[in-house]
């Protein structure tokens, strides 16, 4: 599987722009961010399916502390002739503070029925159970979200 990395073209900007041209073309792209007390971030996401049965994986996990906003656009495209591809787009994200914001806006535009695509969007905050456990060996309420959130992007295998 071929990896591939967002690029940024300005400050306060993440882009992805992926075309799937070769059958059989697999692409997986893992993106973690992490915005500070007031920090802005805008990110766009484009999958094209060009080849029939190519495989795009993409995941996008953010960490957002006081007053930080995320704006993400994400969009996958197959078009019209391409069979049997696969594609999914997830966005996660952990709120931890107060005053965050996300936009999210993913989307698909499938031209033909023979696919397997899929987009999710999922907002957090750290749960009260673990903060509490954390806190109850000793941790501060600051250490202890600080570490759920280093095990929040921690990317699975």
């Amino acid at each position: 599987m071929t990896k591939y990395k967002f690029t940024n073209p300005k400050k306060g900007e993440k882009k992805l722009n992926l075309e799937l041209k070769e059958s059989e073309e697999a692409v997986s792209v893992v993106e973690t961010i992490v915005l500070k007390k007031n920090e802005m971030l805008n990110v766009d996401a484009t999958v094209v399916h060009k080849a029939k049965n190519s495989l795009a994986k993409v995941l996008v996990k953010a960490v957002l502390y006081d007053n930080a906003e995320l704006t993400f656009r994400g969009n996958v495209k197959v078009e019209k002739n391409v069979t049997n591809c696969d594609s999914n787009l997830s966005l996660k994200v952990l709120l931890v503070g107060r005053g965050c914001k996300v936009i999210a806006s993913p989307a698909l535009e499938i031209e033909n029925n023979d696919v397997k695509c899929s987009h999710s969007v999922s907002i957090s905050k750290p749960s009260e159970k673990e903060t509490f456990y954390l806190m109850s060996r000793g941790l501060s309420k600051v250490f202890a979200e600080n570490l759920i959130a280093q095990g929040f992007v921690r990317v699975e295998p």
